[in-house]
């Protein structure tokens, strides 16, 4: 993964200084934060944890030399939270939904059941982040690399996310483990 971002990021990031490209939007993560305990802010030391976010790190730093470089490039970077909810614009094929982001939290082959959902993580809905990246492009302010978290700001259990989910729906939303493993083998 950390070839994978690195090349790809390089390659966009030449690729847009041969086209001319005068605003680039570089989306990264808030698993830069893992360590960190502290409410998170952008000015927040990144501490990461695991290689994708290390690689994810390095991708950033590379996105802020090619803008101290290129100065006349404007670089915006999202430190992207865990998406959530259906598209309202329905332009989305695979829609980030409650079971999705349940099945991804659940990587670490933690067993679906609420009693295990101790874990804290941040979220942000699709259409709010979509809207962030149409702001972003509209903009008329001059940007230099500048850092954004894209979250809600507070950190939620997967438990609290589905009563949320729950009490929205005025229903119990069953989680079944094993429809939930395949649904996120077959998007994944």
């Amino acid at each position: 993964s950390i070839n994978d971002n690195l090349s790809t990021t390089s390659n966009i990031l030449d690729a847009s200084l041969l086209s001319k490209v005068k605003r680039v939007i570089h989306v990264s993560t808030t698993g830069l934060y893992e360590n960190n305990k502290e409410n998170l802010k952008e000015t927040s030391e990144p501490k990461p944890e695991t290689y994708y976010s290390y690689s994810k790190l390095l991708a950033e730093k590379l996105c802020n030399f090619t803008q101290l470089h290129n100065p006349k490039m404007e670089i915006i970077i999202f430190r992207l939270s865990n998406l959530f909810g259906v598209s309202k614009t329905k332009i989305l094929k695979n829609p980030f939904d409650l079971r999705i982001n349940l099945a991804r939290l659940n990587k670490r082959l933690i067993p679906l059941l609420p009693e295990n959902f101790f874990f804290k993580k941040d979220f942000i809905h699709i259409d709010d982040f979509s809207q962030l990246i149409v702001n972003a492009v509209k903009s008329t302010k001059k940007y230099e690399c500048d850092i954004y978290n894209a979250a809600f700001g507070k950190s939620i259990t997967p438990t609290e996310m589905k009563e949320a989910f729950d009490k929205k729906m005025e229903q119990e939303v069953p989680i079944n483990e094993k429809s939930i493993e395949e649904e996120f083998k077959r998007i994944v």
